[in-house]
């Protein structure tokens, strides 16, 4: 028979005792403690009324508020607090857990002392072990040949190392004489280390990475990350390019009231040798003003053509020809919205002394006001556009246009809409002032129709098929614009006289999930659509020997998600025309993802343009080894246009990762680290910062 025993003590009790007492089988002492409670359970419990100290054997277990012990014997003197333990010992408290073979400690002032000791802080996420661990205080230890780690093994896969050791959990971890390990063999040494051990932020350096690059030679990135307030913090970068000069950035990222957020960067590149000095700004801001006023910008400048590519990661990046800044200010009433735009563009390629800017641009909006229950509705819709460039004409554009539309669905079959709308335009420029005013129609018709089918395939209930005709028609008079000055292209309304036909099919499926309820998933949308242009057909638009060409390609529109995890997106079109008769676009974009695998394959192609294939795939079936790859092909040479190629090992507690790119001006190959608790290596070379974990 398993026989335990109990002990509760409080001072008062403990005066009681007045002779050396042995606890024997099935008795229980139980004396209430105050002010805090202290329980003792052992297979044997002892007290020596002379020393004051009682003797715990045998799977001892002690609880004293946030305190517990267990070990195989277990000591204490009531008198001075003083307590010692041996065998199995474990001490878990609030900041953390520590085990070892034997066992110091003062349960009035809490510290102790550990011999061949190992710890565990689960809010920090490091490991600690060593020789002797003392703990000095409430969330302070003291490590003789210590180590420390946020690995999980008996034999980490790395840890730093030092004599002594001092490490204060929500502070810093200090040591002299410090080594770095990978598993057991030393690889660096630091005379020093402060390193921060908080759950939340806190300033210090990041992993440095390293890489080689055909066009901007051997790199070194470096930095470091402050941080400035609870809502505001910064990542200083220093990245060495031997091929290019010395990089250094700034990014500031801020987390203000009314939902104010917003990222700064700044990047600036000393050359070397003859090679000039290069930076760019950017600026991305979303919240509000004062006033309910919603402000949102997305701005950026570089003062070199080529420092995109020279620095871009991607073709995205490293492929543009021109840079768009915009501001935005809007304030709504209801259904009155007013909005101003600050649009300013770079180009990359030309001078951009000609380049039209809209410094700025001012909308006024008044929609679906309705006429009391009549199906009437009317909106109005203002414009005032400063155009502004440093060669050529400049002037500003008003635009006014109160319009009054109708809508309904006559005998519930169908729905019908039409609008009249009146422009008057306004334009003064730097070579005089014009005015004119034109009217335009349109209407829009539609006739939804759809059936649903019972379904039952897993947790499907429901499958409904809706096919829509769509008509919708725009009329604008050829009158009123010839003498207004085109800014660009959309600054005046060309003529049209065009109807527009389209057929939409959709299938949409209902799941019901016991535990998550009802949900729907459209699986197919195909939209079919053409134009017929009236002026065309009529022969307006043509010479004598040019044949009318009325209708416009016929264009195609699929998105297919037959599940959560796959997707199939094709958008086509195709030209009946005699001269251009033919394929004049098509784009198509695949994937299938889960967990960590992913499978995608895109094809764009634009007649006259481009035409390509992309491809990516990622795989973690090899972990803890993780593969990816991606590449653009041209379809007409079978030229590789970019390819990149990653491999990353991720262990329980730290990673590397390699990755190889080959573009047409380019090749590159990067090495990044990754240590848990410690951060992910920098990723230099643009304004685009790497943050800590």
């Amino acid at each position: 028979m398993n026989i335990r025993y109990l002990v509760r003590f409080s001072a008062l009790a403990l005066g009681l005792l007045l002779t050396p007492m042995t606890v024997g089988a099935e008795q229980e002492k139980t004396i209430f403690d105050s002010p805090v409670p202290l329980s003792l359970e052992a297979d044997s419990i002892s007290f020596d009324r002379s020393r004051q100290t009682y003797d715990a054997q045998g799977a001892v277990r002690l609880q004293r508020g946030g305190l517990a012990l267990t070990a195989d014997h277990f000591w204490w003197n009531t008198t001075s607090g003083e307590a010692g333990a041996s065998g199995s010992v474990r001490l878990k408290e609030a900041g953390g857990t520590l085990e070892g073979d034997a066992l110091q400690l003062n349960l009035d002032t809490g510290t102790a002392r550990l011999q061949n000791a190992r710890g565990l802080m689960p809010q920090q996420g490091f490991f600690l072990s060593g020789n002797e661990i003392e703990k000095t205080g409430e969330r302070s230890y003291r490590l003789e040949e210590g180590t420390f780690t946020s690995c999980d093994a008996a034999t980490p896969a790395w840890k730093f190392g030092a004599s002594q050791l001092q490490v204060d959990l929500g502070g810093y971890a200090r040591a002299r004489n410090m080594l770095f390990y990978l598993y057991d063999v030393p690889v660096f040494y630091f005379p020093y280390m402060l390193y921060p051990v908080k759950s939340e932020r806190e300033s210090g350096f990041l992993i440095p990475n390293v890489g080689y690059s055909s066009q901007r030679g051997a790199q070194l990135s470096l930095a470091y990350y402050q941080v400035i307030a609870r809502n505001q913090d910064a990542t200083f970068a220093l990245d060495y390019f031997s091929e290019l000069g010395l990089g250094k950035g700034v990014e500031y990222r801020y987390l203000f009231g009314d939902d104010n957020e917003g990222v700064l960067n700044g990047y600036h590149v000393s050359a070397f040798g003859e090679g000039r000095d290069s930076y760019a700004l950017k600026w991305k801001h979303l919240g509000l003003l004062p006033g309910t006023i919603r402000f949102s910008a997305d701005t950026e400048y570089v003062s070199s053509r080529s420092f995109f590519s020279d620095f871009g990661q991607s073709a995205e990046i490293y492929n543009r020809d021109v840079i768009e800044s915009v501001a935005v200010l809007g304030r709504n009433w209801g259904k009155i919205n007013l909005g101003g735009e600050f649009r300013y563009l770079q180009d990359l390629d030309n001078s951009n002394r000609q380049t039209l800017q809209h410094l700025p641009e001012v909308h006024l909006a008044v929609v679906g006001q309705r006429f009391r229950q009549t199906p009437l509705y009317y909106r109005l819709d203002a414009e005032a556009e400063n155009y502004w460039r440093r060669e050529g004409v400049q002037g500003q554009r008003y635009m006014l246009r109160p319009a009054l539309a109708a809508v309904g669905r006559p005998l519930d079959l169908f729905s019908l809409g039409a609008e009249a709308g009146f422009r008057q335009y306004l334009v003064e420029t730097s070579a005089g002032g014009y005015d004119e005013s034109l009217y335009d129609l349109s209407a829009q018709f539609s006739m939804p129709v759809e059936r649903v089918y019972p379904l039952a395939l897993g947790t499907a209930s429901r499958l409904r098929h809706t096919i829509s005709p769509e008509i919708d028609y725009l009329f604008v008079p050829d009158h009123g614009q010839g003498d207004l000055p085109v800014f660009e292209p959309d600054s005046v309304v060309e003529p049209r006289n065009r109807l527009r036909y389209a057929l939409v099919n959709r299938l949409t499926a209902r799941f019901v999930d016991p535990q998550e309820g009802t949900s729907y998933l459209e699986l197919l949308r195909l939209r079919l659509y053409q134009e017929f242009d009236l002026r065309e057909a009529r022969g307006n638009q043509t010479t004598p020997t040019t044949p009318a060409e009325p209708f416009s390609p016929l264009q195609a529109e699929l998105r297919l998600a037959p599940t959560s995890y796959s997707r199939l997106e094709v958008e086509a079109g195709y030209d009946f025309n005699g001269g251009r008769q033919g394929v004049t676009e098509v784009q198509v974009r695949g994937s299938v993802h889960g967990g960590g695998n992913e499978l995608g394959l895109d094809y764009i192609y634009q007649r006259d343009e481009v035409a390509y294939f992309a491809g990516r795939v990622a795989t973690d079936w090899l972990k803890p080894v993780y593969l990816g790859y991606r590449n653009r092909i041209e379809t007409e040479t079978g030229q590789a246009l970019e390819q990149v190629a990653v491999v990353e090992y991720r262990a329980q507690c730290w990673s590397i990762l390699f990755t190889y790119t080959d573009r047409l001006t380019d090749r590159e190959f990067l090495v990044s680290f990754s240590l848990a608790g410690l951060g992910k290596s920098t990723g230099g070379g643009s304004i685009r910062q790497a943050q800590p974990e």
